[in-house]
């Protein structure tokens, strides 16, 4: 019989998919907002790939605020699963979290999840990003086409990601040596 695993817990995910919320908001400034970084926003594959960037990183605070608001009952390989199980979707974590955020960013969320919910993260790719734009001509033209667009829910995201750290910063501790030996006897998922 497995042990049942107590690590990670959920303020170890919830910072971990922060993290990663952190890179691609940071991934995105340089190619998309920073002058020095390469003509991105002007080819079609490019401004697709910082699109990714971007839904990713919104997925990747879903999947934080999920686990830190939602999942707090959960650890180790039950919890991992739990936030695995929202794959790509942005609906299921949106919905699962709307209710512990303040209405206003609900409101100003609402119409970019829905959007980003018809704007598949396959789009990174280069075939796909020219199939798409050629098929959904309009929809590309009133999204990923759209610098008001694109740094309007880069703006989104980062009041996201601003907001949640500071709310995982007051989580921070000073650990004993011994709380910390103690820990690291508990049993921990690792998937790899």
């Amino acid at each position: 019989m497995t042990e049942k695993t107590t690590r990670p817990t959920h303020l170890q995910v919830s910072s971990h998919f922060l993290h990663d919320a952190l890179d691609y908001k940071a991934r995105y400034r340089h190619c998309a907002l920073n002058g020095d970084a390469p003509g991105f926003m002007h080819l079609k594959s490019g401004r697709c790939k910082c699109f990714v960037d971007l839904r990713l990183g919104l997925e990747a605070i879903l999947k934080s605020l999920a686990a830190y608001h939602v999942l707090a009952g959960y650890s180790g390989e039950e919890l991992v699963k739990k936030v695995e199980s929202y794959r790509h979707h942005l609906i299921k974590p949106w919905a699962a979290i709307s209710d512990h955020l303040p209405t206003e960013l609900v409101e100003q969320g609402n119409p970019f999840v829905e959007q980003l919910t018809e704007l598949p993260v396959s789009l990174r790719y280069r075939f796909d990003a020219w199939d798409f734009e050629g098929n959904r001509e309009a929809l590309y033209g009133e999204t990923i086409g759209s610098d008001v667009w694109m740094n309007s829910v880069y703006a989104f995201l980062d009041t996201l990601v601003d907001a949640h750290n500071e709310q995982l910063g007051k989580h921070n501790r000073i650990v004993k040596l011994s709380d910390l030996r103690d820990e690291m006897m508990e049993p921990e998922y690792r998937r790899y």
